[in-house]
Formats: C-alpha cells, structure tokens, sequence
C-alpha cells in the first residue's frame, strides 16, 4: 500500500508550462489563470502529499493511516506555507522601510536571492517541503517586494531570475536525457537489480496517467457546474485543460529520487521493493509524455482554443469613420462612469 500511495502522489503533478506558453493572458485570461493555477495546485498537492506518505512509510496501514495521512498532511501544508509566506512578508517591508537596501540594483538583486534560499534550507531543515516554501516565498515577493525595488532593481531582478530559471530548466532536462543512458545498464547489488525497466508497467501507467487526467478533470467540472449559474468553460476549453495536464515533467522525476535506496537490506525487510522499477517507469513516462504532447501542444491548441484576432475598422481592417463615432461613444459613457 505504501509504494502505491508514493506513486499515486508523484504521479499527480503536472507540467503545464508548454500549455501555458501557447495561451495569451491577453486574449484568453480566464483559461490561462485556470490551466496555470490548476498546474500550480497539482505541483503543490503531489509534493506535499509524497514527503507525508514518505514520514509515514514505516507505520503499518490500518483503518486509522487515512486519517493520519490527512493530518500530516494539513501540518506540513500549513508549515511549508506559513514559512514562505513569513519570509515573503518580511522581504517586503525590509525593502519598504529601510529604503538604504535600495541603493545599489545589485545587493536588491542579491538580498532576494538569500532570502529565497534562506527560506528553502530553513524549511529542509525543519523536515518540511522547501518547494513548497520556496514557492509561496516566490508568489509573496512577486507580488509585494517587487514593487518595494527601485526602478532599476525591478529590471535587473528580473532578468536575473529569468536567467537562472532558463538555465535551471535546460540543466534539469539535460539531467533527465543523460539519466536514460545511466539507467539502461543493469547494476546489480546483491540480488536486487538497481534499473529495471518495465515496458508493460511503462504503458499500463501512461494510460493511467491519460485517463485519470481526464477523469479527473471531467469530474471536477461536473462537480463545480452543479453549483454554478451557468457553464463558464466551454467543451473545446474543457478538451485543453485535459491535454495541457498531460505531461509529466522534473518535479515528478525528483520526488521519485528522493525515495531511499535502502542499499544493503535483505529484500523483506524493504519497505520500497521495486524502487528501481518506479524510478525508470517515471523517467520514461517524463520523457514520452513530455516529447508526445509537448509536441502537438501548438496543434491541440489551434483546434481546441483558438486565438482571437480583434481588429478596428471594416472587414478589410480599415479605419473608418463609423467605428471613429462607435468609439467616441464609448469613450464619453465610459468618463461620464
């Protein structure tokens, strides 16, 4: 039951980051903020959920381990949140009131970097999720700290961590690629094989991962509707919301890391037996699902939610003087608003 729930719960993030990039907030902000904000909560809910299955893997299941899971569950949510949110808060007013620390681009630069890291390895420490915490530390200072920087500290921070997180995101994808070559050969120890490659249990859960998803989606949205005045998302929107979660990306592949080899004990006294079948089953299922529907994702998207073209003037896109008094209108009962 153990190894069940730790797969259940690695498996449930999503990398929504090739969805979000073929979505224009502009034209479509109500799907955007869904597939984004939906993407966020998954990444979240599975990072949470697999290190409270991880503290709890030497209890026993019983009819009392779901409701144990639920509490720790809640503890580490409200912890890891409540750091970030802590740290966020007091970067803000650091940069409000001791307005000095705004003097140089480069130390408010630096200052946000220490804060960020400051606010993972206190959360690693206290046995928390420093993802989680980074996370809501990051969201804190986008939308409070940011705008305490001076106008050459917003620019320069920015391109700096928009510089990192291309170059951390190339280094983990290169890691992910060069991992298929390290796990394709069969190292031994003892009588347990390390990489062991399973291409029936790699299908079986690709079309989990397929069905669940829309399942999971479908559901969710019948749920929500029996409570809304009318439907708000239409079926196409509702179709990409389901192929945007579909691909398995790295915090997937780095939950799955984190599971203890348990080198050196005797077979049954492991409590995760086939970790070395569920590493490569992940990596795999990253790799396919991230190169099969990251690769349509610009062709799902042009079927099932395309972009608005809005244009002034006639069918011929000319200004004309009709559409001049359409917008003088507009304008005079919208001042007079």
């Amino acid at each position: 039951m153990f190894q069940i729930l730790s797969v259940c719960s690695l498996l449930c993030s999503s990398d929504v980051i090739a969805a979000i990039s073929m979505i224009s907030y502009n034209d479509q902000p109500k799907l955007f903020s869904i597939v984004y904000g939906e993407g966020v909560f998954n990444d979240i809910v599975s990072i949470i959920l697999f290190n409270t299955v991880q503290n709890l893997r030497e209890l026993e299941f019983t009819w009392k381990s779901p409701f144990s899971i639920m509490g720790e569950f809640i503890k580490l949510a409200l912890a890891s949140l409540g750091i970030g949110i802590l740290t966020g808060v007091i970067s803000s007013l650091m940069f409000k009131y001791m307005r000095f620390l705004t003097h140089s681009s480069i130390t408010e630069t630096l200052i946000i970097f220490i804060i960020a890291m400051l606010t993972y390895y206190v959360s690693e420490a206290l046995e928390l999720s420093g993802m989680i915490s980074l996370l809501t530390c990051g969201i804190c200072m986008a939308h409070y700290t940011w705008y305490n920087l001076s106008p050459q500290g917003k620019t320069i921070s920015s391109v700096a961590v928009s510089i990192f997180g291309a170059a951390a995101e190339s280094i983990v994808f290169a890691y992910i690629g060069l991992c298929v070559f390290t796990y394709s050969k069969q190292e031994v120890v003892g009588t347990t094989s390390l990489h062991t490659w399973s291409i029936s249990f790699i299908v079986w859960m690709t079309v989990v991962v397929i069905c669940g998803r829309i399942l999971a989606v479908w559901i969710a949205h019948g749920l929500f509707s029996i409570c809304a005045k009318k439907p708000d998302i239409s079926l196409r929107e509702l179709c990409f919301i389901s192929y945007g979660g579909m691909i398995r990306g790295a915090i997937a592949f780095g939950l799955v890391l984190k599971i203890p080899a348990e080198e050196g004990v005797p077979d049954d006294k492991k409590v995760f037996k086939e970790r070395g079948a569920i590493v490569t089953t992940t990596l795999a299922l990253v790799i396919i699902t991230t190169i099969f529907f990251g690769t349509f994702m610009k062709f799902a998207q042009k079927i099932m939610v395309p972009e608005k073209n809005i244009e002034l003037g006639g069918e011929d896109g000319e200004y004309n003087e009709e559409d001049s008094g359409d917008m003088d209108f507009e304008v005079e009962n919208a001042d007079k608003v």
